[in-house]
């Protein structure tokens, strides 16, 4: 605890040059944190927000076995003086010890909102892993109790056999119709491109609204100008540059003027703009079999009402004109074009 204290307590003293975090009155002002927003958070239905939501809530993605541990392991303890193994297993005060403090921190988080930043954290991934010891040790248990009942006689044992055979089954199985483990990994898919990036200056800026463009940092080591996974609004200071940024990148790809295209890439100094063609016509691009961009770029109005309107007119985008001259690279629908040649240098 001393380490701990001494550790932190530099960052608690410090001032952010971000400012503090963002507060619920201003949050809930924002479609960023609407529901089926890129940070979707704030919602009336009771059980999603306090139960099962993704940043709000007690409980997420979890097997039914795991599910069912919460409900009989509390029965297996009560029973503890029928059972004689669970006898031997020490320090299970843990589970009391982990699930009050977990809950205490829930609500306060809840109660300063984000100052602790997201409730779910203290509790999701905890009830995971204690769910599966409890799991564990209660099956276990369950099966030692049922060895024991049907010791010696026949009819009980074919029971015990059939019901732990079921048990067995279910053991195996679950993870196969359950998704376990689920690793939520995310494949880049145009390697080719990574590669291009990665052969030019270190100090190059990339301008993209595709969600291929969170993968360039990683796998090009270098600089994008947004992304959706970098554009997270708990803390302005750091958040309006940034949403700046979104809604200029908005307007030029999505401009009908030459001129604005090219101012854009002058202000602020894109070297290559990465662009899925598929965006030229739709914004409800389904990418890697996720959720669609529209989750991320729909919150940004009204910019994106403008976009959706042009869209559906048909109207031809002014950096559509540049595709062919200015391309540097491309890999199937993703285009690379030259900042240079959009400014016509």
């Amino acid at each position: 605890l001393l380490v701990a204290f001494a550790v932190l307590l530099p960052y608690a003293l410090e001032k952010s040059v971000y400012g503090g975090a963002i507060s619920a009155a201003v949050a809930r002002t924002m479609p960023e944190f609407a529901m089926k927003a890129r940070s979707a958070f704030f919602t009336d239905d009771f059980w999603l927000f306090w139960i099962f939501g993704k940043r709000s809530g007690l409980f997420f993605w979890m097997m039914p076995l795991s599910v069912a541990a919460l409900v009989l392991f509390p029965l297996v303890i009560a029973g503890r003086s029928r059972l004689p193994l669970l006898r031997q297993v020490r320090h299970l005060d843990l589970f009391v010890q982990v699930g009050v403090s977990s809950l205490v921190l829930f609500f306060a988080a809840h109660a300063l909102l984000f100052k602790l930043y997201l409730p779910a954290r203290y509790t999701q991934f905890t009830i995971q892993i204690f769910s599966s010891f409890a799991a564990a040790i209660g099956i276990v248990v369950l099966i030692a109790a049922l060895l024991d009942w049907a010791d010696r006689r026949p009819i009980r044992q074919q029971l015990a056999i059939g019901l732990i055979a079921l048990l067995g089954a279910v053991l195996l199985l679950s993870p196969k119709f359950y998704l376990f483990p689920k690793i939520s990994y995310v494949r880049g898919t145009v390697p080719s491109i990574y590669e291009f990036f990665a052969q030019q200056p270190k100090d190059i800026l990339i301008a993209s609204l595709s969600k291929e463009a969170d993968n360039i940092p990683s796998f090009s080591q270098r600089s994008i100008l947004v992304g959706r996974e970098y554009s997270l609004p708990y803390q302005l200071g750091y958040y309006k540059p940034m949403r700046q940024r979104i809604t200029d990148l908005i307007r030029a790809q999505y401009s009908l003027d030459l001129a604005e295209v090219r101012e854009f890439v002058r202000k602020y100094k894109i070297d290559y703009w990465m662009i899925d063609r598929r965006y030229l016509s739709t914004l409800d691009v389904n990418e890697y079999q996720q959720i669609p961009i529209g989750d991320w770029l729909r919150q940004f109005t009204p910019e994106i009402t403008e976009v959706s309107d042009r869209l559906q007119r048909g109207d031809r985008l002014a950096i559509s004109k540049l595709l062919r001259k200015c391309k540097a690279a491309a890999a199937e629908d993703m285009i690379v074009l030259s900042g240079k040649c959009i400014v016509g240098e």
